[in-house]
């Protein structure tokens, strides 16, 4: 009895893990290199995530994190207090008006 319980414990453990694990892909505007780092510091900074690219030509940001920690609204956020307009979400002025230049891509 006992091994069969150890046994369905060793094979159930890694699943339930697993089930953690989400994968999100984010529209979010900028332009250069620098925008690429300071868009992915700021979706790594939110605790749970566990790797972010943003892609540079199609403004989208991939981001893996673990559910059980964080949410796609707090890494949205974090992105949006960086200055970055996010999932059809705009970045306040403030904050937009904080980037570099060359980081600016309003009209």
């Amino acid at each position: 009895m006992r091994r069969t319980f150890v046994v369905l414990l060793s094979l159930l453990l890694p699943v339930a893990l697993w089930a953690a694990e989400q994968t999100v892909v984010l529209d979010v505007n900028g332009n250069c290199r620098m925008c690429k780092k300071r868009i992915e510091k700021a979706s790594n900074a939110v605790e749970g995530v566990i790797e972010s690219d943003w892609d540079r030509k199609e403004h989208k940001l991939t981001v893996k994190f673990d559910d059980t920690k964080t949410t796609k609204d707090k890494i949205v956020s974090s992105v949006l207090a960086a200055g970055y307009d996010a999932d059809g979400k705009k970045a306040t002025d403030e904050s937009y008006e904080a980037l570099p230049d060359c980081c600016k891509y309003r009209d």
